[in-house]
């Protein structure tokens, strides 16, 4: 932004006018290229077709379960689903699913090391409750079907033993 004073966090070279030291990272620029490259749109896509049968998998086999983010599916990220399961504890959740060797996070990712509600779900309108029981599941080009597929009957088994459990729920 022009008139906006910066001041450099480290010093001993004029590269980019003064603000940083350093040669720029050609080597990492050109491996960064290369794995845009190496991510053809068809990875994208079947990573979007897995995202929507997690999602849809889930929320047709859970009760009390909702989808956090942008509603339109092309507006959203193709290998993230985030989801609250209302009278649940999403750190029981993980607990569960890590024995089952399903990696999860808690909460958004900007708060997944925090144990307060995140910031951003309650922007988005839950509440700080909701914000407790919410899941984030991440994909890759490497994920499969039937990975999905086990991930949602692991979910849905697990979640309907938690909430039998759980206090929340009566």
């Amino acid at each position: 932004k022009k008139g906006l004073d910066l001041e450099p966090i480290f010093y001993g070279g004029e590269q980019e006018f003064g603000k940083r030291p350093g040669t720029v990272n050609v080597p990492g620029a050109v491996g960064f290229a290369k794995a845009v490259q190496l991510s053809l749109p068809t990875d994208i896509e079947i990573m979007q077709r897995l995202r929507d049968r997690l999602a849809n998998g889930i929320l047709g086999q859970i009760p009390f379960t909702r989808m956090n983010g942008a509603s339109d599916p092309e507006q959203r990220l193709c290998n993230n689903v985030n989801m609250s399961f209302e009278y649940l504890e999403a750190d029981s959740l993980l607990q569960q699913l890590d024995n089952h060797h399903i990696s999860v996070s808690t909460g958004s990712a900007c708060e997944s090391f925090s144990l307060k509600p995140s910031h951003v779900l309650q922007a988005i309108g839950l509440s700080p409750e909701l914000s407790q029981g919410t899941l984030r599941f991440t994909l890759s080009k490497f994920t499969t079907a039937e990975e999905i597929d086990y991930t949602i009957a692991s979910t849905a088994k697990i979640a309907e033993q938690l909430r039998k459990i759980s206090v929340l729920s009566r």
